[in-house]
């Protein structure tokens, strides 16, 4: 579907702040995750600061294409929602991937307790990808109602 009602300045500008907000919080994230698998996966292999690289790394991608994706899945392009969901999926399984490659032999309880977190934070993030697509369409469902009017 085309768009029909161009963006504002004022929402150009959102989106823009948005991506900055996700920017920060995904680094800050990083930091914490870090300070957790330090703790919990050093013993095991899990070198902290290559760990945080790979994080830092996955947060750029993912500050990228996270509102990429919320707003290509609003405005109904296709191919750009693929391209940045695609990426948005690697950049949130890499650092994951970096611990059961770099771990020797991760405890069962370690290995189901990872997993319990991708699962969950995946469900969460479904939830709140859907919540917000829903929103910012029904926002310029009004904006197109209120320009033809």
């Amino acid at each position: 579907m085309v768009r029909t009602v161009e963006l504002t300045s004022q929402q150009i500008a959102r989106r823009r702040r948005y991506g900055r907000l996700w920017l920060i919080t995904s680094v800050v994230w990083s930091l914490v995750r870090t300070a957790i698998v330090w703790a919990a996966l050093a013993p095991y292999g899990v070198h902290p600061a290559v760990y945080l690289l790979v994080d830092l790394a996955s947060a750029l991608v993912l500050a990228w294409s996270m509102p990429k994706l919320v707003t290509s899945l609003i405005d109904k392009r296709r191919r750009p929602a693929i391209e940045a969901g695609a990426a948005t999926l690697f950049g949130y399984l890499v650092p994951d991937i970096y611990i059961f490659m770099a771990s020797r032999h991760l405890p069962v309880v370690a290995i189901v307790m990872l997993l319990a977190v991708v699962f969950v934070s995946v469900a969460v993030g479904v939830i709140s990808l859907r919540r917000k697509v829903l929103s910012g369409r029904a926002a310029r469902a009004e904006a197109e109602a209120a320009a033809s009017a």
